[in-house]
């Protein structure tokens, strides 16, 4: 009986000494996970966090995509996790979804995707994943303000919200529409040489058709075959033409309420020009060098993840060189788009510094 006694309280022993590893191992992974999370939502690499976010963090949280984001172990652990990072969180605070602070409305083929990859490298910025072209659709726009805002992402009331949407910039009705949204949204406008850009956007919709239709010459596409003109009824020719669809939107908003941002210098001097933006949007200066780099081999800027150090660039695109074309067709467009252009330099008060 008496071994039968010690023997049990061995077994006692080993379980318990089990039990308190076993513990101290989970605790372990589960802080390990949180960190990991804690990390990609810092570095704002947010492809790279959705599948930790997923994976990682406690599946008392979380069930995977179908997720209700309103629930209150959702809205717990989602606070949870923003502690963790680099911003200060509102006390008593839950994040939510909000309409639009600011808007980067184009102009298509200028650096708008380069411009929304540095703003969520600042964790005060949150963007909206895909371009959501709501206020020049009709279908989308008759879905209403609510479904819109649902298709932004959670955030704290210091944090701004930001969508990208190019093709709102040549669409008449769009001003009025998100003027009614928001008479205190930032408009974010880039603007490249006329001619480059429209180059650029031929060349994209070359890629886009490949194996589709045929894309005519270029010298073809932007000219009427009888007289040779510049054609205007492209319209990625009209949208180059600046002037008519920037005088549009101030027509609808103050001037002090649209940053107009030089392609050229963005591409240049990408740290000078973001913390000019961060500053329009109502933001500390947060981007450095250290966040933006020059890669060498690929002759353009890239990004660099503050916690990782993981680097990333944008896609194979970026940087291509343009297709040759005639001179004579270059000088055409140039001839065709300089009074436009002077037509801006009154408009904005300043002159590019492409022109």
């Amino acid at each position: 009986m008496e071994r039968l006694r010690y023997m049990l309280r061995v077994l006692l022993v080993i379980t318990l000494v089990s039990l308190a590893l076993f513990c101290a191992v989970t605790l372990n992974n589960s802080v390990s996970r949180l960190e990991s999370y804690r990390n990609s939502f810092i570095a704002r690499d947010w492809g790279y966090q959705k599948k930790l976010f997923w994976s990682n963090m406690d599946t008392a949280y979380f069930s995977g995509e179908n997720l209700d984001y309103d629930s209150e172990s959702f809205q717990s652990a989602y606070d949870k996790a923003a502690k963790l990072v680099r911003i200060e969180v509102p006390a008593n605070e839950k994040p939510v979804r909000r309409l639009p602070e600011a808007i980067i409305i184009g102009v298509s083929k200028c650096g708008t995707r380069a411009l929304l990859e540095y703003l969520s490298l600042n964790p005060y910025v949150v963007t909206a994943k895909r371009e959501m072209n709501f206020f020049n659709n009709a279908t989308l726009y008759n879905q209403g303000l609510d479904w819109y805002k649902e298709q932004m992402p959670l955030s704290y009331s210091n944090q701004v919200t930001l969508e990208k949407s190019p093709d709102y910039f040549e669409c008449v009705l769009c001003p009025p529409r998100v003027l009614s949204m928001n008479t205190s949204v930032k408009l974010l406008l880039l603007l490249r040489d006329p001619v480059e850009r429209l180059i650029s956007q031929y060349m994209q919709l070359m890629d886009k058709y490949v194996g589709t239709q045929t894309m005519p010459l270029f010298e073809h596409w932007v000219r009427e075959p009888s007289t040779g003109e510049i054609n205007v009824k492209v319209p990625s020719v009209r949208v180059s033409i600046y002037a008519d669809h920037v005088k549009n939107w101030l027509s609808h908003f103050p001037r002090k309420q649209i940053l107009i941002i030089d392609s050229k210098m963005l591409t240049k001097n990408p740290v000078s020009e973001m913390n000019k933006v961060e500053s329009f949007l109502g933001l500390k200066p947060y981007l450095s060098k250290d966040d933006i780099y020059f890669n060498e081999s690929k002759g353009f800027h890239c990004m660099r993840l503050r916690t990782t150090g993981k680097t990333r660039c944008l896609g194979a695109t970026k940087g291509r060189p343009h297709i040759k074309v005639e001179k004579e067709t270059l000088s055409a467009l140039y001839a065709f788009y300089n009074p436009h252009n002077e037509r801006l330099k009154n408009i904005l008060g300043f002159r590019m510094s492409w022109f």
